[in-house]
């Protein structure tokens, strides 16, 4: 939840990643992708393996979590950006998280399209058939 102090870019790049992420996890699975404010299973997270290092990583993880059947669960939480005269300090890069964001979401999408389908066919098809009456 933001209030005025949110940068209108920023606003407009969470919208865009918002979509790419909907796409990718399912839509309103993780209703929001680059909020760092996040509390991770332990063991499933380190089951994917290296995911992104910046600005990237929140996206990753919580998307792959939710591929490796994580639950999510969504918790509003008021955002409110400090400005430089506040003391406030932004890790963002422009340029560099901005392509690292793009990659990933080039990268998932391109998974959940072109790979996902077949991983979960492979799951239904090793399934044991229940038995009858079941």
């Amino acid at each position: 939840m933001y209030d005025a102090s949110a940068p209108k870019g920023r606003l407009i790049a969470r919208k865009i990643t918002l979509f790419w992420t909907n796409f990718e996890a399912g839509r309103g699975v993780i209703t929001d992708p680059m909020c760092g404010f996040r509390v991770y299973p332990l063991v499933p997270a380190l089951a994917l393996g290296r995911t992104g290092d910046r600005m990237d990583f929140d996206i990753e993880i919580a998307v792959r979590l939710v591929w490796a059947g994580v639950p999510v669960i969504n918790l509003p939480t008021k955002v409110r950006y400090i400005g430089r005269d506040e003391g406030g300090v932004s890790h963002f890069r422009v340029f560099g998280d901005n392509v690292k964001i793009s990659w990933l979401h080039t990268r998932l999408s391109f998974q959940r399209v072109m790979v996902r389908p077949w991983i979960n066919l492979y799951r239904r098809l090793r399934r044991p058939a229940l038995p009858a009456g079941r």
